[in-house]
């Protein structure tokens, strides 16, 4: 989306740009590590409660906005590319980014929750057997 933005100069003509891209971009990096952190607790493999999941996938997904914000400003100094606007800019990008890993944080406790316990199992299961089977695990 970044770079979508970037070459149709999405983040000059749409004002909301930066902000869905924000939302979005950290949403999928909350699911992510929802996804691989509950896998990790259903395989045996760590040993953490459902609250701890959600903790982990709020901070992970804060962690790399964060991280983001950092390569932006490193770009403007050694590139002088101009992607920070400013402090507010910066502060609304990490505003989304807490936003969106909070509600994939709530969204993935409450789907977890909602699905029977035998579902959750098979779904999980065949993946991890994939895993497995491709030597990543």
């Amino acid at each position: 989306m970044h770079l979508l933005g970037l070459q149709l100069n999405f983040y000059a003509t749409l004002w909301w740009w930066d902000k869905m891209a924000h939302l979005l971009g950290s949403a999928i990096v909350g699911a992510l590590g929802f996804y691989g952190v509950y896998a990790l607790e259903r395989a045996g493999k760590i040993q953490v409660g459902l609250g701890m999941i959600a903790l982990f996938t709020f901070i992970f997904a804060v962690a790399i906005g964060a991280v983001w914000e950092v390569g932006e400003y490193a770009s403007d100094i050694v590139l002088d590319t101009h992607n920070q606007a400013g402090n507010t800019d910066t502060m609304v990008d990490l505003i989304n980014d807490s936003v969106a890993g909070l509600i994939v944080a709530i969204l993935g406790v409450w789907y977890v929750r909602g699905q029977p316990e035998e579902k959750l199992r098979d779904e999980l299961g065949k993946h991890m057997t994939h895993i497995r089977e491709e030597g990543r695990l």
